[in-house]
C-alpha cells in the first residue's frame, strides 16, 4: 500500500478472482486507472486507457504497473 494514497488499503480488500499464475493486470491497478479516468472525465475503456498511457509514469508514483495498462 501507498502511504501517500491511503484509500488504496481499501482495494487491497476486494477478492481477486483471477487465476493465480495468469493475472496480468492486478486488481488494484486496474480500480486505480479507472477511477483517475473517470475522475479526469474520461469515458469507457478505449478512453480511459488512452489516458493511462500517457499519464503512466504519473500513475506509476502510486503502484508499479509493470505490465503497463
Amino acid at each position: 500500500m501507498n502511504a501517500e494514497v491511503p484509500f488504496l488499503g481499501h482495494f487491497a480488500r476486494i477478492e481477486e478472482h483471477g487465476v493465480e499464475g495468469m493475472i496480468i493486470y492486478p486488481l488494484d491497478e486496474l480500480l486505480f486507472l479507472t477511477l483517475c479516468g473517470v475522475l479526469c472525465g474520461f469515458e469507457g475503456c478505449d478512453e480511459i486507457i488512452m489516458w493511462g498511457e500517457s499519464n503512466i509514469e504519473w500513475l506509476r508514483e502510486f503502484l508499479p504497473y509493470t505490465e503497463g495498462v
